[in-house]
């Protein structure tokens, strides 16, 4: 019932979509009142493109994280074995088998990948969690916050069977080590 002071804003709807870029020039070239028409299609299409750069962007960042981590866990891998020679060399004088040295270096850089990966779903799932009502309620953006989507659990996979062939450089030094430089004492 109410008149409006002002008109900030117009949906035309056009019969032929021919006429669209005419119509379009006709308004912004009004020269009574300033005006400006927009393709919604079009800046839609503008703003999606653009996010998608900057997801691309953060995907790629997040592979580097990755690929760090895998590096940095060889790396923990490597040192631990240096300072458990001792212990692999007495392993193997009771018994232990080269193979089964191989497997225990193998099991222990899959228990880091399966860790890791279950922490980095935990820690992201409640930071979406705890940040979601924020979000939508400051910016209008909403994110669903699931455990679980079929990207991520390929990712988790491809992070672990990566976190299992990383351990096998590891893991053949182990078995590569002798039993008598194990036990020997060095000066």
């Amino acid at each position: 019932n109410e008149d409006p002071q002002e008109i900030t804003a117009v949906l035309i709807g056009l019969k032929s979509k021919i006429n669209i870029f005419n119509v379009q020039r006709e308004i912004q070239e009004y020269e009574k009142e300033a005006l400006s028409a927009i393709l919604p299609g079009a800046s839609f299409q503008e703003l999606w493109q653009t996010i998608s750069t900057a997801e691309s962007t953060l995907k790629f960042i997040s592979y580097f994280i990755i690929l760090s981590a895998i590096l940095g866990m060889i790396a923990c891998i490597l040192t631990s074995l240096n300072e458990r020679r001792r212990e692999i060399a007495i392993l193997r004088s009771v018994g232990a088998r080269p193979i089964h040295i191989f497997l225990l270096i193998i099991s222990e850089s899959l228990l880091l990948g399966f860790i890791g990966s279950i922490l980095g779903i935990l820690l992201t799932t409640t930071v979406l969690f705890l940040s979601q009502n924020i979000l939508e309620k400051n910016y209008g953006i909403y994110i669903e916050s699931g455990l679980f989507f079929s990207k991520e659990i390929i990712i988790i996979l491809l992070t672990i069977i990566v976190s299992i062939i990383c351990g096998i450089f590891p893991a053949w030094r182990a078995y590569a080590n002798s039993l008598v430089d194990g036990l020997s004492i060095k000066i």
